[in-house]
């Protein structure tokens, strides 16, 4: 159990996460899909895609088809995911093929909206919080956004003239997100 809760420990550039994801879980999975993993940061990093990604276990689909790797795309200035995927080997079973898929989908509506959305919002997202929370949750979930691509802010109230794409209550328990502009 100590080894899997590790897993939402791990994140950031692949080159620093996937030693420690050996390092975690090495003895609970086969080399051959260790080694299939470093290949595909390797070959990613080759096409020049290196400082673009970052390895994060908490990424979970909502799609149970997905049996492997999911991932998402960021674009700076859109604080949404604009492409989003993954591997469904098992839905193809259930058609009866015998391969390998992986698949994905971009949301086009959302780049369209990259230029005026950057006229019409002065932050991405605002992150609000009271005395309760830590001043260590709050920069945790400030870092999880920028990582995201997103501008946020995180203040005790909302001033008066920000402009905000999306607003979101942090707790010690949680982010729950209260407001979207769109």
């Amino acid at each position: 159990i100590s080894a899997l809760s590790s897993l939402i420990t791990i994140y950031g550039d692949p080159a620093v996460a996937v030693p420690k994801l050996k390092e975690a879980l090495g003895k609970f999975i086969s080399q051959d899909r260790l080694i299939r993993l470093d290949t595909l940061f390797s070959n990613l990093a080759k096409a020049g895609f290196g400082s673009m990604l970052n390895l994060d276990f908490s990424v979970v689909s909502d799609t149970d088809y997905y049996n492997g790797i999911v991932f998402r795309g960021f674009i700076k200035k859109i604080p949404l995911r604009v492409l989003s995927g993954g591997q469904y080997d098992r839905l193809l079973e259930k058609m009866g093929k015998k391969t390998k898929a992986i698949g994905f989908a971009v949301y086009l509506d959302l780049l369209s909206d990259l230029s005026s959305n950057e006229k019409r919002f002065d932050v991405d997202a605002i992150l609000l919080y009271d005395e309760a929370v830590s001043e260590e949750t709050v920069a945790d979930c400030v870092e999880k956004m920028v990582s995201e691509g997103k501008h946020v802010v995180a203040q005790k109230r909302i001033p008066e003239k920000l402009r905000y794409f999306e607003s979101y209550q942090i707790t010690e328990s949680g982010v729950k997100l209260l407001e979207r502009n769109a």
